[in-house]
């Protein structure tokens, strides 16, 4: 599986802001992700500007704690998970972005959509996936930072691997919390995570 933990479109970087997220929306549907988690700096053009930058891809675009404030679905062009297959076991890959999202911007540039909490979010998806998807492993690809990785992973049972993201922590080694693997592979591209299971 290739993942990744998010903030693609982060504003800031002179291609980035030249082109206005243009450079990063033609570069990201040529690598090979299986699917990919939203980030807070995916937001920097606002909701709409999110959709507009991930319209037409392929990789499914998880954030199963970004809901509509009208009805609680979650928010369009986004899934809350996605199930593959490999190697004859069926993954089932949730998505979490940070609540933070909602305080650290302009409420305007995510208006109509809100952040739920992470565990309780998680609780209720881990669930679904294992009674009615029946998946054999569970991984979350998580835009929370490691802190509120290692919260998720004491406080929700049944996940069997955190990838996570925001905080840019390049851990030599996966992290054990209870059952759970956590990994992180530092920022801005400068590494890629490798982490062998044997299921």
């Amino acid at each position: 599986l290739v993942l990744d933990g998010g903030d693609a479109y982060e504003k800031g970087s002179f291609a980035e802001t030249l082109s206005s997220g243009e450079a990063t929306r033609e570069a990201l549907p040529l690598l090979p992700f299986d699917a990919r988690v939203i980030g807070n700096h995916d937001f920097a053009w606002g909701k709409d500007g999110f959709s507009y930058m991930v319209q037409g891809m392929d990789t499914p675009i998880l954030a199963a704690n970004i809901v509509n404030t009208a009805d609680g679905t979650v928010m369009e062009g986004v899934k809350p998970y996605t199930i593959i297959e490999k190697k004859g076991v069926k993954i089932g890959i949730l998505g979490l972005d940070t609540p933070e999202t909602a305080i650290r911007l302009d409420p305007a540039k995510v208006k109509g959509i809100e952040f739920k909490a992470a565990v309780e979010t998680a609780k209720k998806y881990v669930s679904e996936l294992k009674e009615k998807e029946g998946v054999d492993l569970i991984v979350v690809t998580s835009h929370l930072g490691l802190p509120e990785d290692e919260k998720l992973a004491k406080e929700v049972e049944g996940i069997d691997v955190i990838v996570g993201g925001h905080t840019h922590n390049k851990l030599e080694e996966g992290k054990k919390v209870g059952n759970t693997i956590i990994v992180q592979a530092g920022t801005k591209g400068g590494y890629l995570g490798k982490l062998d299971l044997q299921v």
